[in-house]
């Protein structure tokens, strides 16, 4: 028999030591919200927040942290000292399937547990104003039509021909008076609604079309109502299940497509299912309102206000991934004004260069002020060999080869790089100056001082801490 080296039996023991470490991890019961502490589960939503995933994979993650959760039917109202529904105005402990959908939804639009916490009430709530009047009783009437600045109706999309539709007459009259409230001081009207429903028989045939992260309204046939039950759909590799707070099993549980598809059309009551679908990006400050997000932003000079010319043509759409930083060339030093200038700048482009529109996205004057350029999500334009494309430009009107930029400048161009990063998930560590992808001076030696030495990162870094 050959002699075994001791080098065989040590490298044959550390394979069987790693083999029981990962079956010893893999045994370890998962961290679970409805388990964890605020301070636990505010530090998970912020290491989340930096990582680059899509609405799908945070969906996925933050809706299996609540696998196993206890199912309470009245777990969540509108707090303690509310006139009509006392119970808690957060509850991670039990939940129901519409409030695992809706804290799910919030989680997943969160960089943390503040952001979390004031985005869920925007959902729940129109306008995020607490109440039972203005709760968004009604999955498919009233909290579809009110999360429209996150939520997109895709049952259309999904289905095709193969979709339904189907009428009722919603009445929050009769809801609260079988509540037993006859004393709401504000209530929507009687409104009669159609929505798109899949039916069961065509279902399993668009499987495909679905996608992970889709929020799913299980459809009724009743007079007064459309959905019947929330839940998530969550596809891995091959697999797709319906992950949900469900009742009969008391808990949060996955129930595989085909089979749920199959137990649920047994019961005559439901017809079919719609879908909907989180945006990939948010307009935050749309209707007026912030949505929850709880940080101030940036408010730049509108194009409006600085009277810009209309763009010539329709932009190229991408999605931002970096921050590049231009000077405009000429030295200035405050005459004309800003909004001459920046208009001047537009006209060269535009006229001179042939562009659609001015080539920058923002552009900052000497006393800091933010001007709104060419619209974000179309890429900029520049007279040098480098591919704009996924880049935000910003443009310090001056020539920094001569001149220095002041304090102001930089405060905003920090500010303003801080406020994009977040809402782009950008690492302000990748800041460059336009010199750093091609060949040129710009943005002058003097403002590329402050990214080579790493000034303008660290404050852009730490505006972003400060606006968490």
């Amino acid at each position: 028999m050959p002699k075994i080296s001791k080098w065989v039996w040590l490298l044959a023991i550390a394979v069987l030591l790693l083999g029981a470490l990962l079956i010893c991890k893999l045994r370890q019961p998962q961290a679970v919200y409805y388990k964890m502490s605020v301070e636990e589960i505010d530090r998970d939503i912020r290491q989340v927040s930096l990582q680059s995933w899509s609405a799908a994979e945070r969906v996925d993650y933050y809706s299996s942290k609540f696998l196993g959760a206890p199912y309470e039917l009245y777990c969540q109202g509108d707090g303690p000292y509310a006139r009509y529904d006392r119970l808690p105005l957060l509850n991670l402990r039990e939940i129901n399937c519409m409030t695992f959908c809706e804290i799910v939804m919030a989680l997943s639009l969160s960089d943390y547990y503040i952001d979390f916490f004031n985005i869920l009430q925007h959902i729940r709530y129109e306008n995020g104003i607490i109440g039972m009047a203005t709760r968004n009783h009604y999955t498919m009437a009233d909290w579809l039509p009110a999360n429209s600045w996150c939520l997109d109706e895709v049952t259309a999309q999904i289905g095709g021909e193969d979709c339904r539709s189907l009428t009722r007459t919603i009445s929050h009259a009769n809801f609260f008076a079988g509540k037993g409230i006859d004393d709401i001081p504000v209530m929507l009207p009687d409104r009669q609604m159609a929505i798109d429903y899949l039916p069961f028989a065509a279902l399993l045939s668009h499987e495909q079309d679905l996608h992970s992260g889709d929020i799913v309204a299980l459809i009724m046939d009743g007079q007064a109502i459309f959905s019947a039950h929330m839940l998530l759909l969550i596809k891995n590799g091959d697999s797709t299940v319906f992950r949900h707070a469900s009742m009969s099993a008391g808990k949060t549980v996955d129930s595989p497509f085909a089979e749920y598809i199959r137990a649920v059309q047994e019961n005559p009551k439901y017809l079919g299912m719609s879908f909907m679908r989180l945006k990939d990006r948010i307009d935050w400050d749309s209707h007026s309102s912030r949505h929850g997000k709880f940080r101030p932003t940036i408010r730049p000079i509108s194009r409006w206000e600085w009277q810009a010319l209309p763009a010539r043509a329709t932009g190229r759409q991408h999605e931002i991934r970096s921050v590049v930083v231009h000077h405009s060339g000429v030295e200035y030093t405050g005459q004309p004004d800003p909004k001459t200038v920046i208009l001047g700048i537009q006209r060269y482009h535009q006229e001179e260069n042939k562009r659609i529109d001015i080539d920058y996205h923002f552009l900052i004057d000497l006393e800091g002020q933010v001007y709104a350029g060419r619209p974000e999500e179309w890429v900029g334009d520049t007279e040098t060999d480098y591919d704009p494309t996924g880049h935000l430009l910003i443009c310090v009107l001056g020539n920094y080869e001569v001149q220095k930029p002041n304090e102001k400048q930089i405060a905003s161009l920090a500010a303003l790089i801080a406020d994009k990063c977040l809402t782009y998930r950008i690492d302000p560590a990748t800041i460059r100056g336009h010199r750093q992808l091609t060949e040129t001076l710009c943005p002058g030696k003097n403002l590329q001082d402050w990214i080579d030495n790493g000034e303008l990162q660290r404050w852009a870094s730490e505006r972003m801490r400060w606006m968490q």
